[in-house]
């Protein structure tokens, strides 16, 4: 494309002309981008300022009143009366518009300014365009112009995908360095020392509950197994084939146990479980565990039939809602009376 317009037979003046016309038409093309923002903006503000306004005028100050009345009645520390409010709060309004207005009145006058800048390059690009049409070579000159300029552009939009695409590299190195260390220490003997001296801690809380709830230890083991990859630690229980009340009371036992573990360890978890199907479990046990977190910072959330609860644990447990045939969640029925 250069070969191709270094070649044309024109005056060289029409170069310089058409490098400046190239100039203008970017310049008409930040203008115009920035009176399409100011006018924006211009809108948004005036937008608010109506808003405001409405806000101050659709007010229903009886009712409010008498609101703040009952407020008062429940609140006799309150100080201020309610008109002390409404003169508050209209301030408040008329300092927000008083302010929005000032920036009104700022970009009306950048929004002139930029029309009249915007005004004079429309007019000088016109007039580059009328002196540069009257060459014969203008409209080949000008796609040879528009070809280098997408190349341009095309070659800087190449440019960045290959800076992304190295800074994305560099990225997946740095993390595949981490993840390399990492592993490195999952596959040491420090590891698995810790995890040995980890595990035999959770143990003693995890055998501690089963002996109160089942007068049994239940605890956690590990095996290792050798991969491609490495070490693979594998974790199971000794308790067998139980039940289903059983295996219920066993997931609860874990559930506490790693709660109280894991605040022995100042490791950050939640302090409460939701757990269902405990009316399998038998009644003996629902009201130890019950007795057993009493002082405990554990709450257990239970979604459960209120036949299948104990009375003892009935009597102890704190209800959130209670549903039955007369009082469903949504209510659904009462709302088609209305």
């Amino acid at each position: 494309m250069k070969i191709r317009k270094n070649n044309l037979n024109y005056n060289p003046d029409y170069e310089a002309e058409l490098e400046e016309l190239t100039r203008i038409k970017q310049n008409v093309g930040q203008s115009s981008q920035e009176v399409g923002l100011l006018q924006m903006r211009l809108s948004f503000y005036q937008s608010t300022i109506d808003s405001l306004r409405k806000d101050r005028c659709q007010c229903d100050f009886d009712k409010l009143k008498t609101l703040y009345r009952d407020i008062q009645r429940f609140a006799p520390h309150i100080q201020k009366t309610f008109e002390d409010m409404v003169e508050y709060h209209n301030q408040m309004l008329e300092e927000r518009e008083r302010f929005i207005i000032q920036n009104v009145e700022e970009l009306e006058s950048k929004l002139g300014e930029a029309r009249i800048k915007l005004k004079e390059f429309l007019a000088k690009e016109k007039e580059l365009s009328q002196r540069l049409s009257k060459s014969n070579v203008f409209d080949e000159l000008s796609a040879v112009m528009d070809a280098l300029n997408e190349n341009y552009r095309n070659k800087g939009a190449m440019e960045k995908i290959i800076e992304q695409i190295s800074e994305s590299e560099a990225r997946s190195q740095d993390l595949r360095d981490k993840l390399d260390a990492i592993n490195g220490y999952l596959q040491s003997k420090e590891f698995e020392q810790k995890l040995n001296h980890q595990l035999d801690k959770f143990n003693e809380w995890y055998s501690e509950i089963s002996q109160i709830l089942y007068s049994q230890v239940y605890s956690v083991y590990k095996t290792v197994q050798d991969t491609k990859s490495g070490k693979r630690y594998v974790f199971g229980s000794f308790n067998g084939n139980i039940g289903s009340g059983k295996k219920q009371g066993e997931i609860l036992c874990f559930d506490i146990a790693y709660i109280l573990f894991a605040d022995q360890e100042k490791i950050p978890c939640l302090h409460f479980l939701l757990n269902d199907k405990k009316e399998l479990m038998d009644d003996h046990q629902l009201n130890t565990v019950t007795d057993y977190i009493a002082d405990k910072n554990v709450q257990l959330v239970f979604s459960i039939l209120k036949d299948k609860l104990p009375p003892e644990v009935l009597n102890k447990a704190h209800t959130v809602v209670e549903l039955s045939q007369a009082s469903r969640l949504f209510r659904i029925e009462e709302l088609e009376q209305i």
